[in-house]
């Protein structure tokens, strides 16, 4: 398990890039569950994935890895599952404490404002248990446009108050999400 997907040795420096970073995992799933995970999940991960894999850090996707292989979800007769984003997030976050989304992030090719929205929308997903592939789509365009609002405001020297900025982001993608399934 310890090759399938480097720990990163120190949190202010990553082990891969985004698009590496989801490129392992998805090669390590595909290992651990084979022609299902292609079948189920397809060759390359899509948006929700991405945007999931993107929030984590690779010690969580790693903690993942090794929570699903030591307990794997099986039906009535024994057969293992690959897991779902939801579940892939929940075994990722199952050692981390569940308190606020993290407000910093190291790694060099994410902003703070984006891993952040990541996150806060992985959370809406999460407690929604899923949204369908349009709801999503027009989630993320939320959230994008959100994080772009905030990060010209930050490039503009305005002081942006963590606890109100997640807050924000939190109402407004819920805002959203309702607006959408009225719709």
């Amino acid at each position: 398990m310890n090759n399938l997907v480097r720990q990163n040795e120190s949190p202010k420096q990553p082990a891969s890039s985004h698009s590496e970073r989801q490129g392992k995992t998805w090669h390590s799933l595909t290992e651990i569950y084979g022609a299902r995970w292609i079948r189920d999940n397809g060759e390359a991960p899509g948006r929700v994935w991405c945007s999931m894999l993107n929030a984590l850090t690779d010690t969580e996707i790693g903690t993942a890895l090794a929570t699903l292989v030591k307990s794997p979800r099986k039906d009535g007769r024994g057969n293992i599952h690959p897991p779902s984003a939801p579940e892939f997030w929940e075994a990722a976050k199952a050692q981390s404490p569940r308190t606020s989304p993290a407000l910093t992030d190291q790694r060099p090719d994410c902003s703070k404002y984006g891993s952040a929205g990541n996150r806060v929308l992985m959370y809406i997903v999460m407690s929604e248990r899923g949204l369908g592939n349009e709801i999503m789509k027009l989630m993320v365009k939320e959230k994008d446009r959100l994080i772009a609002d905030y990060e010209l405001m930050a490039s503009d020297g305005i002081d942006i108050n963590w606890s109100e900025f997640i807050s924000v982001i939190d109402e407004s993608l819920k805002k959203k999400l309702m607006e959408l399934r009225l719709a």
